[in-house]
């Protein structure tokens, strides 16, 4: 394998003799170091496990924290495994990563394919090593309201609904008696029209 130019700011791997006279990434413009990144501590996952350039167990370093795992075969025959993550710069859940290839009592190694994003904060997924999830953490996400029972228009699904008032039921009924269509209805929906 070639040397390599890595651009630390967005992750794209240039071979050296293409992009060695360049100053700057041509895919995000920040300035780039011809020698690939290097490791503040050695890796230690064991022999035979592939790492990738950004991959480091320093915790500034790190995008995503681990805080359970989904064994294979847990939901079914084909199911892999899953990781579940949370970003380490927003504190949001992300979800579910790929099942572990190596880990350590605190430390997983995923699968270099997986490009993960946070979909809150959009921090990207670069060191495939996650550390796990600090015991302190408290899930900042905001309550979710049920809306099960929010009623809605039979006839158009909208919630846009409102309560027919006393008053336009007796207007109704004093000008067309009998035959008043509001009297035994009690919502009108103001997005189709329709009252039941």
């Amino acid at each position: 394998m070639g040397k390599k130019i890595v651009c630390e700011s967005c992750g794209t791997i240039f071979p050296f003799e293409k992009a060695k006279d360049m100053t700057e990434c041509p895919v995000c413009g920040a300035a780039f170091d011809e020698d690939e990144p290097t490791q503040k501590e050695p890796l230690s996952f064991g022999d035979g496990v592939e790492l990738g350039p950004y991959d480091s167990f320093d915790e500034d370093k790190i995008d995503f924290w681990w805080y359970n795992i989904s064994e294979p075969g847990a939901h079914g025959e084909k199911d892999r495994g899953h990781t579940y993550t949370t970003c380490t710069k927003c504190k949001q859940l992300v979800g579910a990563a790929p099942y572990p290839i190596a880990r350590t009592q605190d430390y997983l190694l995923i699968s270099s394919k997986y490009h993960g994003r946070c979909g809150s904060c959009g921090n990207e997924l670069k060191n495939h090593i996650l550390s796990k999830r600090p015991a302190n953490w408290v899930d900042t996400r905001p309550l979710v309201r049920e809306t099960n029972n929010t009623p809605k228009c039979p006839t158009c699904s909208s919630t846009n609904i409102r309560k027919l008032s006393a008053t336009s039921k007796l207007v109704d009924v004093a000008v067309w008696g009998v035959l008043s269509r509001k009297a035994h209805k009690q919502w009108h929906c103001d997005n189709c029209g329709s009252e039941w």
